[in-house]
């Protein structure tokens, strides 16, 4: 007897369009109560606690490199500072997921400063 395999299928260019506007609406939708302007830091220039794309955020701490870099950069401040990435631990923190909390980004910003 045998098995058919499932194939996969590719999202057609009509689906791949539908999912990354759905990501988008998400993340603005995470954003909508959580930063004054529409700009990185608050209105008055001062650097404001909301929901951070991860490579946002390391381009805020790391200006001069670029995103891949960045990313490298505060990964390698997060693995070394214990007490960070144990309290990151326990808020929930996925390293898999494209952008930090709010209070992921509060944690981040008590231990290693503003950016």
């Amino acid at each position: 007897m045998e098995t058919e395999r499932k194939r996969f299928a590719y999202p057609t260019e009509n689906e791949y369009i539908y999912i990354r506007n759905l990501n988008e609406r998400k993340m603005e939708y995470m954003q909508l109560n959580t930063r004054e302007g529409r700009g990185t830091p608050g209105r008055d220039g001062r650097f404001c606690l909301r929901v951070y794309r991860k490579n946002e955020l390391a381009r805020l701490y790391f200006p001069e490199l670029d995103k891949k870099s960045a990313l490298q950069g505060l990964a390698r401040w997060i693995k070394r500072c214990r007490e960070l990435e144990e309290a990151l631990a326990a808020a929930g923190y996925d390293k898999n997921r494209k952008f930090f909390l709010k209070p992921e980004v509060e944690l981040i910003v008590r231990f290693l400063g503003e950016p």
